[in-house]
Parts: C-alpha cells; sequence; structure tokens
C-alpha cells in the first residue's frame, strides 16, 4: 500500500519549532512586522529576557548606537554588539532572510524586513554568545604585546654582554667581566622563566578541570623544586615542612612543578636578599596544601585577588623587582585547569602566603599499574 501523503505543511510548525528548541544559538523568526512569531528558550537566556515578542526587544537588549547591526545586515555580515546591561559580555548576531515561497505553497507576508534587510518576506535572527572568545582574543593580543616588549630586555642583554665579551680587543677587566657575566647568567634566567610561562599557557586548555588526573606525590616534587631554585637566589634562605606520608593527589607533574616554582621564585624575589622564604605542604581531608610564605613587603588583601589576573602588578612591589604580571596568571591557569584551588594573602606578622590545594586521590581511583608520579 502506498504511504498517505501529508498535507502540504501539515505537521511542518511543530516540527520546526522542535528543530529551533533544540539549537543551543539563540534563534527568532520575525515577521514582516516585526512581530516574533517563534524564539527558542536559548535567545532568552543570552539576552537575559523573560519575553521576546518583537524584534525591537531582541535589539534594545544590546548596545548599537551606531546602528552596525543594520549595516552588517544589509551585507549579508553577523555583527558582533556587546549587550546593554553588560557591555563586557558580547553576542554575535547573523540574519537569515526568509525568501518568499513559491506560488503553489502558502504565502508569507509581504513587505519589509525587520532587520532593514529588502526579503520581502521576514528573517530569521541568530544571535551567539561570544564573550568568552572575545576575551581569550583580548588576552592574546595584549600577551604577544607584553611578551615582545618583556623578551626585549634579556635578549638584549644577553647579546650586547656576549658580543662584548667575545671581542678580543674588548679592554674589559676582571671584575667588569665578572659583572658582564651575572648580568648574562640573570637575564638568561629571566628568559627562560618567560619561555616556559608561555609553554604552560600553551599546554592547557580553555576550561578549568580539563588535566590533572594522574597520581601525583606532592613531597617528590616540592623538595625538587626548592632545591633548584635555592642556588638561583643567593642570601635567601629556604626551608621546607613536607612530612613523610602525604597523600596523592589528583594532579599533572608539569603543571605543579610550574606552580611551585613560580611561587617559590615569586616569594624570593619580592623578599629580596635576606629573606626567609618557608615552604609547608599540609594535607587535609579532601585536598593536600602546599603554602609558601616569606617575610617580604607583603600584599594588600584588597588586591588579593587581581594578583593572579594577567598583567596586573601591586604599586607596592612593582617598584621592588621587575616583572611582567604572568606569572601568577599562569599559576591561577594551572591550578585550575588541574581542578584546584589557589589563593594569596597577607600574613598577620607581615609577608605573603601564596598557596594552592589539590584534591586527593581515594585509593580505588589509582590506575592499575599506573605509576606514581
Amino acid at each position: 500500500m502506498e504511504p498517505e501523503r501529508m498535507a502540504p505543511g501539515a505537521g511542518r510548525g511543530a516540527a520546526l519549532e522542535a528543530v529551533i528548541g533544540a539549537i543551543a544559538e539563540g534563534v527568532a523568526v520575525c515577521a514582516v512586522d516585526g512581530t516574533v512569531t517563534l524564539a527558542n528558550p536559548a535567545i532568552r537566556s543570552i539576552l537575559g529576557r523573560r519575553r521576546i515578542e518583537r524584534f525591537d526587544d531582541i535589539m534594545a537588549a544590546l548596545h548599537d548606537p551606531d546602528d552596525r547591526a543594520q549595516r552588517a545586515w544589509r551585507h549579508g555580515r553577523p555583527v558582533e554588539l556587546p549587550t546593554d546591561a553588560d557591555r563586557e559580555r558580547w553576542i554575535e548576531l547573523i540574519s537569515y532572510p526568509i525568501r518568499r515561497a513559491p506560488s503553489d505553497a502558502p504565502q508569507y507576508l509581504e513587505g519589509p524586513s525587520p532587520t532593514g534587510v529588502d526579503d520581502g518576506a521576514g528573517t530569521i535572527v541568530v544571535l551567539r554568545d561570544i564573550t568568552e572568545r572575545r576575551q581569550r582574543e583580548v588576552i592574546r593580543e595584549t600577551f604577544v604585546g607584553v611578551l615582545s616588549h618583556e623578551l626585549r630586555t634579556p635578549v638584549t642583554t644577553i647579546y650586547g654582554g656576549a658580543k662584548l665579551l667575545a671581542r678580543r680587543d674588548s679592554g674589559v677587566d676582571a671584575a667588569t667581566r665578572q659583572a658582564i657575566f651575572e648580568d648574562i647568567v640573570a637575564e638568561a634566567e629571566r628568559l627562560h622563566l618567560l619561555v616556559e610561562d608561555v609553554v604552560a599557557m600553551n599546554r592547557f586548555g580553555e576550561s578549568s578541570g580539563d588535566m590533572g588526573s594522574e597520581p601525583v606525590l606532592v613531597q617528590r616534587i616540592v623538595p625538587a623544586v626548592v632545591a633548584s631554585e635555592e642556588p638561583r637566589w643567593p642570601g635567601v634562605m629556604f626551608d621546607m615542612s613536607v612530612p613523610a606520608n602525604v597523600p596523592t593527589v589528583s594532579a599533572d607533574p608539569v603543571y605543579l612543578e610550574q606552580t611551585v616554582r613560580n611561587l617559590v621564585a615569586n616569594a624570593a624575589k619580592y623578599g629580596g636578599p635576606s629573606s626567609h622564604v618557608l615552604v609547608v605542604v599540609e594535607p587535609t581531608e579532601d585536598e593536600v596544601h602546599v603554602r609558601v610564605l616569606d617575610d617580604g613587603p607583603g600584599i594588600d588583601s584588597a588586591e588579593a585577588e587581581r594578583l593572579f589576573e594577567l598583567f596586573y602588578r601591586s604599586d607596592s612591589t612593582a617598584r621592588r623587582a621587575a616583572g611582567a604580571g604572568i606569572g601568577l596568571f599562569v599559576c591561577a591557569r594551572l591550578v585550575r585547569a588541574m581542578g584546584g584551588r589557589i589563593w594569596g594573602r597577607p600574613r598577620p606578622a607581615g609577608g605573603a602566603e601564596f598557596g594552592l590545594a589539590l584534591r586527593r586521590m581515594p585509593d580505588d581511583e589509582h590506575p592499575d599499574g599506573g605509576r606514581v608520579r
């Protein structure tokens, strides 16, 4: 028996509504008079509005004083606009004109499009939240700019010093030669740390908790890091408090080493010669804490959270040592990528504490035959 043919248009409305409702992007179907005939839940969530009844409701939620949307849509291009309520939140909009139906099919209403595009039928408007993408682009552009500036100083010092020492007729005395060698070593170490931070930033993904599933022993990594940092900071006294039986944590050994190294170097750099740096490992019921304590100038509790922002540097510490404001930002991203927590706070008696907490790995989660790092 031949299957029953469905009448033209029968059931299509329900099917279209179901499809649009399942789309993650915000979608609104606008008639020629600007009435929204169909809108999915995503568009209300993106715009933060309970009701979307007209095309003007969509545009009212966006900040577009120069009518950029109209100009872009006339040329068939998407447009990016901030929301009116939060200028840091960005939305990409693009419109698709609904063409006139064939003469033998039900006709759409005719007239000017609500978007200003003369399509003669109506418009489908699609919205996508691109806030995270724009933030990554801004960070990337700023990071490249600052990094290129920060790299110039150590490269210039290393190149100039090495070129001078390579000249046989330089006439440099022993004391000056030694000072040049020390400058080269110091700037090479600074260059090395910058490169390590860049490599670390490129290794991890954008979302938190996307790494750090390996079993790692903190008591192996922390002493090794401190031992390797001590020669770099003459005059700074380093101490550790690491229990023998620290529970295994869920982490990434490279991330953890990079984070501890940055925190220890940060404490030594801002504490200066004759300062004291104490690294403490403390297990708790659910986590293992690594705390780096110094007796330097300390930090303001009001700006503690901002210290983990990219390129942010405290006025009180920026005068004490050179830096790019990258290290603590990298630490925060690495720790969060491992599903952990990070903090900074002033010490009551002076100085600062920077610490991180990683999740303890239950015994039944250890991979069979896996090696603990």
